[in-house]
């Protein structure tokens, strides 16, 4: 009866209470104000659907990624991170794309991408990581070796900034098989940004074999660039 009462404040605790009683009956009142004509009210709405766990609520926490407060759409994706359903990685990423996110909406929806996404989702996810939608340490959480072929494209087809965050990955990522695009990637761009992020992904993961072409590449970089090998 509280989820109708005039006050949202007491609208909002009553939603809260519902939720920590961890009373999956408590679903279908929960759904019914998932549009309550306060912020406030929605918000804890859907982080009480979140705390109850009950799957059937996918619909109604997917639903408020797209509501117009930035707060209802953090506690969306926390909720859904709850539910631990993959099917809502969808609804995530075009929220993602379709946005302008902010901070919080971006660190609340990498915890759930990184909760709901897997091995089959590495292509969408580094085209993400390339977007500045998720983070480096979404991607290399939630994926293997596999991202590695995807990531050295990234090498050569995005931006300058974006080539050098590629090669920062590759790093992260320690995998030898990227090695080739990286040293054709030195050989054809000489900004001191892209080429110091690359001798330092070819420090990590090359083999003695490209040490000849790294050192005559780095011969061109300015002094002040110092490769270190490890």
């Amino acid at each position: 009866q509280e989820l109708g009462h005039d006050d949202p404040d007491k609208r909002s605790k009553a939603a809260q209470a519902l939720g920590e009683m961890e009373d999956r009956k408590a679903r279908s009142g929960l759904e019914a104000a998932a549009d309550d004509t306060d912020a406030a009210v929605r918000e804890q709405v859907i982080l009480s659907l979140g705390s109850l766990g009950d799957r059937r609520s996918l619909k109604t926490v997917t639903t408020a990624l797209d509501d117009s407060n930035p707060k209802v759409r953090v506690a969306a994706a926390v909720a859904l991170r709850r539910l631990q359903q993959p099917s809502a990685l969808a609804d995530l990423i075009k929220t993602l794309r379709r946005t302008s996110p902010s901070e919080a909406d971006k660190t609340a929806y990498n915890s759930a991408i990184r909760e709901l996404a897997g091995q089959k989702h590495t292509s969408e996810l580094v085209e993400l990581c390339k977007e500045g939608l998720i983070d480096r340490d979404t991607l290399l959480q939630v994926v293997d070796g596999s991202a590695v072929p995807e990531i050295a494209k990234w090498v050569v087809q995005g931006t300058v900034s974006q080539r050098a965050e590629a090669c920062r990955l590759l790093v992260d990522a320690g995998d030898g098989r990227a090695a080739e695009a990286l040293l054709s990637s030195l050989e054809n761009n000489t900004t001191d940004e892209f080429k110091s992020a690359c001798a330092e992904a070819l420090g990590r993961i090359a083999a003695p074999e490209h040490v000849t072409t790294l050192v005559r590449e780095l011969g061109r970089a300015p002094r002040a660039l110092i490769w270190e090998p490890l």
